[in-house]
């Protein structure tokens, strides 16, 4: 499917945060990152992956360089302050400068609106997702990285009767939903870039794996 883009508007702006002594002088190290926004026109020789940035439909900004990795402890955070100078969107949160003036750096992202999950990239396709939703209906995930237990699938009214409280990450949702986590540990506290990508199917009552390939879990 086509979709009509061009750079109408590129204007880039440089937003950083850094602590400056009272003689002006900048004493700790910038985040730098620069924003731009696309819009649509009749250009017939763009597609929606041409330009990461571009929002389709119900789906947010983003600006995502490519390399953005958890396993670098980078993650992709929404921006939406004052910090970000009204280009609001997902940026990587390793504070590298990114260009807009080179779509090519950034990863393809399929983050629709109002994600309050958290996002997880998919090897496969090479983008971003929102972690409760992908090419097919997949159950949330919050599985640490290194896990060296069994993955097990908890729902919150399990995670009520174990420790008096919903699952971590998941509180919204109604008891007989739940996500995968490793083992029985406590994760409330863990920063999002600590879990592992996963598209684990609904449903899915076979185990699951992590595939070393694609760097994420995935049913039996």
């Amino acid at each position: 499917m086509k979709l009509s883009i061009s750079l109408l508007t590129l204007t880039s702006t440089i937003f950083y945060t850094s602590t400056v002594s009272a003689d002006n002088t900048q004493v700790d190290t910038p985040k730098l990152l620069r924003g731009a926004t696309m819009l649509a026109s009749d250009n017939p020789y763009l597609d929606s992956t041409d330009y990461a940035a571009a929002p389709i439909a119900n789906y947010d900004y983003a600006y995502i360089h490519k390399g953005c990795s958890m396993a670098n402890d980078a993650y992709p955070k929404y921006c939406n302050d004052d910090n970000c100078k009204g280009w609001h969107g997902w940026y990587c949160n390793d504070g590298q400068k990114v260009d807009p003036s080179d779509p090519s750096e950034f990863d393809d992202a399929w983050i629709h609106k109002g994600c309050d999950k958290g996002v997880q990239f998919d090897s496969m396709n090479w983008r971003w997702y929102c972690k409760d939703s992908y090419d097919y209906d997949i159950d949330l995930a919050y599985i640490k990285r290194n896990c060296n237990q069994n993955v097990v699938y908890h729902t919150n009214a399990y995670c009520k009767k174990q420790w008096g409280s919903e699952c971590a990450f998941i509180e919204d949702l109604s008891d007989d939903e739940g996500a995968w986590y490793c083992g029985s540990e406590n994760v409330w506290n863990n920063d999002p870039s600590e879990f592992d990508n996963a598209f684990i199917k609904q449903k899915c009552n076979s185990g699951v794996h992590y595939d070393d390939k694609l760097l994420a879990w995935y049913c039996n």
